[in-house]
Order: C-alpha cells, then structure tokens, then sequence
C-alpha cells in the first residue's frame, strides 16, 4: 500500500473507491492523511472530478469480474487507476488488460489464490518509481521469492479453478441445504455472494445471519474456512502459525496491540 505514500507526496488528498471495497485502502489511506470518497458502481466516472481509483479486480465486493469495458470507462474519464489483481488466477480465463496509460500501478498477491497469507508475498508494477519501497530492496525474503517460483512452475494454467471451482460449487449448495440463502458462486473460487435481489427473499433471521457479510447492497462470503475444513493438513498449518505470532508477540505488544493481533489473525483465518 506504499502507493499511497507516493500519492500524499503527489499532494492527494482523497481517492474514489465504489461502495463496499476492499477495507484496506479506506484504512491505509487514513494513515497517510488520505481521504475515501464513495461511489456506487453505477456511477458515471466521468460525472466525477478526475482523481485516482482504487479497483480490485476481480471485485472484492463480490468476487465477481469487472467487464474491462468499466475499467476502460474510468480511465477515459481522465482517471488513474491503481488495479488490484489479488484475487489473480482464481477464476475462469479472463485477461486482465493493463495497458492503458492511465492504470498507474498493478498489483499482485500470492495470499489469496494460492493460500500463501502467511508468506506476504507479491508484486507491485507501477509506471513511475515508488521512492518508499527501495528500502525493501536490502530486506526482502529470497526464501519467499523462492517458494512464489515455485508455486507458479508446479502450475499450469486454469489448473486451480479446473481443481476448486466443483469444490466451491459443493460448499454452496452446502450452505444453501442448511441456511436456505440462495448463495451464488462468485467468478473467483474463494468466494460466494448474494445480489441485492437475492436478500430481499430473505427473512429477517436469515438476514441477521449474514448481516456481517454485507457489501454495501449486496453481500459476499469467504468460502476460506470451509476449505480448511476439508483439508485438516492446512488447518492445523493455520493454527500452528497463529500460536507462533502469539508466542513471540507475548510481553512486546501492549495489551490493546495484543488485542489487535488477535483481530488481525482471526480475519486472516477467516478470508
């Protein structure tokens, strides 16, 4: 998110962001004194004083792909655009276009798709340099660039979604037996999510249910711990890691830092 660095020193004072984005860049931004001015996805960008946008794609509100001819629709409007392809390789074939001048910067998350939450590995591609990442470059990880190459040679194309999608499908209609939701698939594996049209047929106990997974309208879940569940293995990987962060934080962090390591690895577990 050292992005935002570079805008404050650019003198940004606020980035647009559609209405239930990822809570990351609302967060991040505040820490550099950036504001977060909302917009819902039917919003024309060009109705908009030209700014910088921040867009997960595929979306993090519901897990679902942007039509490139959104994207485009933003930057013609005259906008930057920072593109968030965390949820990258986790889809059906779909290319990501990142070709137009004004998507100022790209990134890339080996945490999601291939599960490496734990590893914090990715790549940021920027048209112009970042001055407060050079720092990193005395202090990165061989060991985690070694286990990304190796991830991404073990792999062929398609081959995660052809693996997980059926497994997505069945943790839905899982959910659907139990709750009754009416859960959708997302275009992503990770992810489930309901339309705003889907939660009007719900009952008001359904919706307390799921009140905490609300996107703005719509709402989106993470399929995440339902995997684990199949896979023990993982599982316990998870939880020996979250005991380790614990052990070595014990007497340094302050009781409140304590409390929000706890949150921080709880959310982790839960994407």
């Amino acid at each position: 998110m050292e992005s935002f660095t570079l805008l404050r020193q650019k003198g940004v004072s606020s980035i647009y962001v559609r209405k239930g984005e990822y809570e990351g860049y609302k967060a991040v931004a505040e820490t550099r004194g950036i504001g977060i001015v909302e917009v819902e996805r039917k919003t024309d960008p060009a109705s908009v004083a030209p700014g910088y946008w921040y867009l997960s794609n595929p979306s993090a509100i519901n897990g679902n792909i942007i039509p490139e001819e959104e994207i485009e629709a933003v930057c013609e409007a005259g906008h930057q655009v920072f593109y968030d392809l965390a949820y990258l390789d986790s889809t059906r074939p779909h290319e990501f276009d990142v070709r137009h001048p004004n998507i100022f910067a790209a990134v890339v998350s080996f945490s999601k798709t291939y599960g490496m939450f734990y590893d914090r590995i990715g790549a940021v591609f920027s048209r112009e340099p970042i001055p407060s990442l050079y720092g990193t470059r005395w202090f990165y990880n061989p060991e985690a660039v070694l286990k990304a190459n190796a991830v991404l040679g073990s792999l062929q194309p398609n081959e995660l979604y052809s693996v997980y999608r059926p497994g997505q499908e069945a943790i839905i209609d899982e959910i659907n037996r139990e709750y009754g939701l009416g859960m959708r698939p997302s275009d992503t594996f990770l992810l489930g999510h309901l339309t705003a049209d889907d939660a009007k047929k719900l009952n008001a106990e359904q919706l307390a249910l799921i009140a905490r997974h609300k996107r703005a309208d719509s709402y989106r879940f993470c399929l995440t711990p339902y995997y684990l569940e199949r896979d023990p293995e993982e599982r316990e990987m998870l939880l020996k890691w979250r005991d380790y962060l614990l052990a070595e934080a014990e007497g340094i962090l302050t009781p409140q830092q304590m409390d929000e390591l706890k949150k921080m690895i709880k959310g982790v577990l839960e994407q």
